[in-house]
């Protein structure tokens, strides 16, 4: 289950789905994670499970390619004592997860 994303705006074309974030992070901590990155406008997505409780991945919309290049070169860098990975991902996964309306797209 994602984190239902407020307001009317199409979601990006380019995203990242991030893995290992600490259980305690929020949108605003991965935003700072990605200090070099042009996000979107509440393009921070938190992943939670059915329990509603944290996973520690999130989907990050990013405005252009060259954003997602650079999100991808944080892969390996730590967030406090954790080890985060960066993955290429779409507007489509985060709206096939629950994080950005359907209609929306």
């Amino acid at each position: 289950m994602m984190q239902q994303m407020q307001g009317q705006r199409a979601p990006s074309q380019w995203a990242v789905r991030v893995r290992g974030l600490p259980y305690a992070a929020t949108e605003a901590a991965v935003g700072e994670f990605f200090t070099d990155v042009s996000i979107a406008p509440q393009g921070v997505h938190l992943a939670y499970s059915g329990d509603d409780r944290p996973t520690g991945e999130a989907y990050v919309e990013v405005l252009t390619k060259e954003d997602m290049d650079r999100a991808l070169a944080h892969t390996g860098r730590m967030m406090g004592k954790r080890y985060i990975e960066v993955f290429p991902s779409s507007g489509e996964d985060i709206v096939r997860l629950g994080g950005i309306p359907s209609d929306m797209f």
